[in-house]
């Protein structure tokens, strides 16, 4: 054993405490033991470990006093040496009485440069006191025979609160292409900036079709007749692949933007998501719309595709039934609900949540760019109460439109939509919204937020303004005019959560009014647009807001800061002149797999007409990208549960499929490699894809599918993948994409003891769910044990029940267009089979 001593102090940042820097300060001296065979040295603030890992426990630092109550990971940041990508990193906690806590993940999750991971707690020994940490250990599990180096660099490590196995992340482009234009002969460049782990590298595109020797984040072209047209970049990793949206060269002077930021807040927000063409983890098409039928939305229940979306039922996937223990079809499937958030309909919209439990069903068309005049009453306008608060309309050219109203007083709003008559004249009644749980205040007492009251609103709107009476107050104000192209009202729900909305109404003169509303509080805004188009101000309850607009996308993003304390809420939503398209896209699955019960199971579904896949079953060629232990030899097998025999198999890829790679995004495998890949054209049903070891070993492998972009009609939804868990690394990582526009909420669950009812066993026994953006540090979601209060919503759509109490995991999480992954870990350090499942919700 290598001991470390004069280690004995604590640094406190926020919701994380600083283990070590190793600095000066922090390392006395190394006193070499007999079970481990290597060397320690500290060079400059690191601490440098060499040797051949024997057993978990391979140098210790002793002497602490820390606080550790409500940590739950542990952020290793420093580097492995090139070419040491064996074994495990094992790192231990260690309290007064030596009990352990134990942290651990593949070395190959540390790059070759320096970088941070997030590694969960994994185990802990009973009775082990994290209020008073004494010292931490460090060791490597053994690696495989002959490759037995462990060679590791750390600078950081720190105890956090949040986190989880973030040892590998999708590709996610921070700084898109944008379209150039200039002079024949004149050179241009298109740059790129993405991150990842492993790190991403670059092939640039033409038409979809790779440029010979661009692989750099940068490409200079020279302008001809030759090199303009449509231009786009292929970012990839061991974890999949993410195609930029194609942007164009052409002919002329300068360049193009088009989106019109928020000041500060929305870095970030909406890229990828203008035209439908955000990618997916396992490489999407490109091209807009590419993968997503304008207007064709399905329910994770298994409705149809298309405008006017129904039930076609047996679309959701299950886990009994198909090799394996996959099951296609749930059985009656489930219809949309009415006045939900069919898209392509030009009908209700988006329903929008409140804290209260009431409901905007706001139709409509939203104000194009409403001058008054001629009659029409078309337009927005904008009043104020006697008690201090402020009142917005927005009327449509249908007559149709939505009216808000925030009472700072009662800390109350009135959100409703109204509809004009032939005379102009409306009358609507409703309930104001409050937060959950807030009641009257007592007689005598300060008001501060009352319970939601009944109201009725009757107005009249000319060309010139809109007069009328809510709650004994009179309503007057003037028709506003101007001409910003993007005034109209936005319906905006709150991201990364099931709860909570804004509703956004934008006068032409560039005037804002925004009704906020959450479980926790009712806020409103008021202003004015800066010159560029952000806006940033302070509501009447203290917190501040910022707002930023697409102007391209007709989309608003507004981040909403309670306090300097209080975490952000980040809203994002579309004018409702636009129609949402969010939908889920292609699909991958990146897990430990092996052959008959360890093989790794996917469930997909084809809904609306007939499409063509790409299944792609990666092995090998993960090894190029760092990745240890990959499959040697997978095996693919395409079946639909109900016929008969296997649909189409693939043990190793030919020319063929290889032709195919390049049009859908995929990256390029070696001539000669293993893997495993199959083209197939289906119909409308429900698939599974098995990837299995030919030879019969067992390793880390990739499942990809993606949608070919021919023509049926048809598209992808829903998805669900079984494999083994294990807490060495052995993560279920499904990676998936929402393209389109605006949001989709989803239903995503990790199950292990529920499957027990389909004869399953070896389960795992307490799953944790975490989502991540693509190279995301942070969940943007988690659960341990689902809620009942979700068992609706798993009949809404199809999904088999969960045995009551138990320790499965489940959420449901609005999301904007973008990449992701949801990542099925280990809560109590066992082992065993889990199935990971990602439903669209109307």
């Amino acid at each position: 054993m290598l001991a470390l001593s004069g280690v004995n102090w604590l640094a406190a940042q926020g919701a994380a405490v600083v283990l070590d820097t190793f600095g000066p300060a922090s390392l006395g001296g190394v006193v070499p033991g007999s079970s481990w065979e290597g060397q320690v040295t500290r060079e400059g603030d690191a601490l440098v470990v060499a040797g051949t890992a024997r057993d978990d426990n391979g140098w210790q630092a002793r002497g602490l006093n820390v606080n550790a109550s409500g940590m739950t990971a542990l952020a290793v940041t420093g580097y492995r040496l090139a070419g040491n990508a064996a074994g495990l990193l094992v790192i231990e906690l260690q309290d007064a009485a030596l009990n352990t806590a134990v942290f651990s993940a593949p070395l190959s999750a540390l790059g070759t440069a320096s970088s941070t991971v997030r590694i969960p707690l994994q185990a802990w020994a009973a009775g082990f006191d994290f209020t008073r940490v004494t010292g931490w250990s460090i060791g490597g599990g053994v690696p495989p025979p002959g490759n037995d180096a462990f060679r590791v660099v750390l600078e950081h490590l720190e105890l956090s609160a949040q986190g989880g196995p973030i040892v590998a992340a999708l590709p996610v482009i921070t700084v898109p292409p944008v379209d150039q234009a200039a002079p024949l002969d004149a050179e241009v460049r298109f740059i790129v900036s993405a991150t990842g782990h492993p790190e991403p590298t670059f092939q640039w595109r033409r038409e979809g079709r790779p440029i010979p020797g661009a692989t750099g984040a940068v490409v200079t072209v020279t302008v001809t007749a030759d090199t303009v047209g449509q231009y786009s970049v292929a970012v990839q990793n061991s974890v999949g692949s993410v195609l930029s949206a194609p942007v164009r060269l052409s002919v002329g002077v300068g360049s193009s933007g088009g989106v019109i930021a928020g000041t500060g807040s929305t870095a970030g927000l909406g890229s990828g998501t203008s035209g439908g063409t955000s990618l997916t983890p396992g490489g999407s098409t490109a091209g807009t719309g590419s993968g997503t039928t304008s207007g064709s939305a399905l329910t994770a229940g298994g409705s149809t595709a298309g405008t006017g979306s129904g039930s076609a039922g047996g679309t959701t996937l299950t886990p009994g039934g198909t090799p394996g223990g996959m099951s296609g079809s749930s059985g009656s499937g489930s219809t949309l609900a009415a006045g939900g958030s069919t898209v392509g309909t030009g009908s209700a919209g988006s329903t929008s949540l409140t804290p209260g439990g009431a409901t905007g069903t706001g139709a409509g068309q939203g104000v194009e760019n409403p001058a008054a005049g001629g009659g029409s009453v078309a337009g927005a306008y904008f009043g104020t109460l006697p008690d201090g608060g402020v009142w917005a309309l927005n009327v449509r050219a249908d007559r149709r439109g939505m009216f808000l109203a925030h009472f700072p007083a009662t800390g109350t709003a009135a959100i409703t939509e109204v509809t004009l008559g032939a005379d102009n004249r409306f009358q609507v009644t409703g309930t104001t919204l409050a937060p959950r749980g807030v009641v009257a205040a007592a007689p005598g007492s300060p008001a501060t937020a009352s319970a939601p009251v009944s109201y009725t609103l009757r107005a009249q709107v000319t060309a010139e303004s809109a007069t009328g009476e809510l709650l004994g107050y009179s309503l007057a104000a003037p028709v506003d005019r101007g001409s910003l192209a993007t005034a109209g009202l936005y319906r905006a729900p709150a991201l990364y959560t099931n709860e909570g909305s804004t509703h956004v109404i934008i006068g032409p003169s560039g005037r804002v009014f925004a009704v906020t509303t959450s479980a926790q509080t009712v806020d409103a805004v008021s202003g004015t647009l800066a010159a560029e188009g952000g806006f940033r101000a302070v509501t009447r309850q203290g917190a501040e807001v910022t707002l930023g607009l697409n102007a391209a996308t007709r989309a608003l993003t507004l981040a909403y800061a309670a306090s300097a304390d209080a975490p952000t809420i980040l809203f994002h939503g579309l004018r409702d002149t636009e129609v949402a398209t969010a939908a889920l896209a292609n699909l991958s699955i990146r897990t430990l797999a092996g052959a008959e019960d360890q093989s790794l199971v996917a469930g997909f579904a084809v809904a609306g007409g007939s499409k063509s896949v790409l299944v792609r079953g990666i092995g090998p060629a993960l090894a190029e990208f760092g990745v240890e232990g990959v499959l040697a030899d997978p095996r693919l097998e395409l079946r639909r549960p109900g016929a008969t025999g296997i649909l189409v198999a693939n043990d190793d890829w030919t020319e063929a499929e290889g032709r195919v790679f390049p049009r859908v995004g995929a990256f390029a495998l070696r001539g000669g490699s293993r893997d495993a890949a199959l083209v197939a054209d289906l119909e409308a049903s429900t698939y599974t894809a098995r990837l299995s070891e030919a030879a019969g070993g067992s390793g880390v492998a990739l499942l990809e599918l993606y949608d070919t972009g021919a023509t049926g009609g048809g598209r992808l939804t829903n998805l669900s993948a079984r494999s083994v868990v294990s807490p060495d690394g052995g993560a279920l990582i499904a990676g998936f994409n929402l393209t389109g526009t605006g949001t989709r909420r989803l239903l995503i669950r990790a199950v292990g003891p529920s499957l027990e009812a389909f004869g399953l066993e070896g389960l795992l026994s307490d799953p944790r769910l975490d989502l991540y953006a693509a190279g995301g540090s942070v969940p943007l979601a988690t659960n341990q044990d689902w809620s009942p209060a979700l068992a609706e919503t798993f009949r809404q759509v199809g999904a088999f029940a969960l045995r009551d109490g138990s320790w499965d995991a489940a959420f449901v999480v609005t999301l904007p267009a973008g990449s992701y992954t949801a990542q099925v870990g280990s809560t109590n350090g066992a082992s065993g089979i889990a199935l990971v499942e990602i439903y669209e919700l109307p």
